[in-house]
């Protein structure tokens, strides 16, 4: 999806900053607080936990061209070509490359439950996740 007066490089550049602004968000999620290395296992998500830190626990891809399809984003992850965020916010200033970021999540509740994903950076337009 493109916003048509939007080229596509910064229209991913922004889908890409609001990623990382909802992933620091839930990063006040408590569950995941004392859970270590978030790299390796799935992250936690208990149901009777609101806030779920993210932020250092994402794998980021860049996109130079800005036209990696999902399914391209899948297989380059399948080849490894993900990298290991350590800490913080995610942040790569402007650029004209899409970035994907993905990470894993365990939630551990029998019943379903609503979430928010949120970011905090203003400068982002659009976030697809999948």
């Amino acid at each position: 999806m493109r916003y048509p007066d939007q080229h596509p490089a910064r229209y991913f550049a922004t889908l890409f900053r609001m990623i990382i602004v909802a992933l620091a968000l839930l990063a006040s999620f408590p569950a995941l607080a004392a859970q270590p290395a978030c790299h390796e296992v799935p992250v936690r998500v208990d149901p009777g936990r609101d806030q779920v830190d993210l932020a250092s626990c994402l794998w980021y891809l860049e996109d130079p061209s800005a036209e990696l399809s999902l399914e391209d984003v899948r297989q380059r992850d399948q080849a490894g070509d993900f990298r290991k965020h350590d800490g913080g916010i995610l942040n790569f200033g402007y650029t004209e490359s899409a970035y994907w970021a993905r990470f894993d999540l365990n939630y551990t509740g029998d019943m379903p439950v609503e979430r928010i994903l949120e970011l905090s950076l203003p400068l982002v337009d659009h976030v697809a996740v999948h």
